[in-house]
């Protein structure tokens, strides 16, 4: 039995490497070409593949003893938040005044891996820090504000790449739009369906 669960599950990390973007023909071109990037990592045996974990106690990673899966550490974090009904979640407050958190750093590597070279942002002016802070590590081709909220603005600035860049007009590459549906810092909301 236990010859045939790891056979499994070798099976899967097999068929995890194989190449996909040939399969993707008919995607738009923000899929077709992460899947190339990926299929450069499949290619150099580099792709990782997570597995679903097994039932045996972790003595090697960071979840000492398994303690994260077993639900008792679960189950005496609740029972102490329980006890002090006034305990903060969350930093509420700027990344000076708390440092980084994980929102900050998700929209950071968002932005600074997923445009691939010949790509384009279109941005809202006003969209936050980490949005900027990851497009100015990234490889898209060009990067390019509108005014905010400014609908008018928007389509001038995808107009203007439309008409000049021939991967973007001929569907090759990815126009990747970065708004907010509600800004932080003053509250306004994204008029999402004008700019669809």
């Amino acid at each position: 039995m236990a010859d045939d669960s790891a056979l499994l599950m070798m099976a899967k990390v097999l068929e995890a490497q194989k190449p996909k973007a040939h399969e993707m023909k008919e995607a738009p071109a923000f899929y077709q070409n992460m899947e190339k990037v990926l299929d450069k990592r499949r290619k150099d045996q580099t792709m990782l593949t997570l597995l679903p974990a097994r039932p045996v106690v972790d003595f090697s990673s960071c979840d000492i003893l398994s303690l994260s899966k077993s639900g008792l550490l679960r189950m005496a974090f609740m029972d102490e938040l329980a006890k002090e009904p006034n305990f903060v979640l969350g930093s509420s407050g700027s990344r000076l005044m708390d440092g980084n958190h994980a929102d900050f750093d998700a929209n950071t590597a968002i932005f600074s891996v997923i445009p691939q070279p010949g790509d384009i942002i279109v941005f809202d002016e006003l969209v936050h820090g980490s949005i900027h802070e990851g497009m100015r590590t990234c490889r898209a081709t060009a990067r390019r504000p509108f005014r905010h909220n400014d609908v008018q603005s928007f389509r001038e600035v995808l107009t203007l790449f439309h008409g000049t860049l021939p991967s973007i007009s001929s569907g090759t590459s990815t126009v990747l739009v970065a708004i907010e549906s509600v800004y932080s810092m003053d509250g306004d909301v994204a008029p999402v369906e004008d700019l669809l």
